[in-house]
């Protein structure tokens, strides 16, 4: 699977995934697409990309303690893990009471 340039899964820019059928070419704006879905589901890393542009650069990691207190959301210092959980986990263990 590719998710465009810098990826750990690497795409040496050609943009496509793998699946049984081959390879599928990946359009930019759906590579920027599978970006934010995948931020979406990585609070932390949401967190911490505070310009979101889907990359955590140096001054956002320098202020990674600032952006990291935005999710300690009962403010005792420690991050539960309802408070990083994607948006649709964490609704799912609040209602529960967890």
């Amino acid at each position: 699977m590719c998710l465009g340039a810098g990826s750990f899964l690497g795409c040496r820019g050609e943009h496509t995934v793998d699946d049984e059928h081959g390879q599928i070419p990946r359009s930019p704006e759906e590579l920027d697409r599978m970006r934010m879905i995948f931020m979406r589901v990585n609070p932390v890393l949401a967190a911490l990309d505070t310009d979101h542009d889907s990359e955590t650069s140096t001054s956002e990691i320098r202020n990674a303690a600032a952006a990291l207190k935005r999710l300690d959301l009962d403010g005792d210092g420690r991050l539960l893990p309802v408070e990083i959980a994607p948006e649709s986990v964490a609704r799912e263990m609040l209602l529960r009471g967890k």
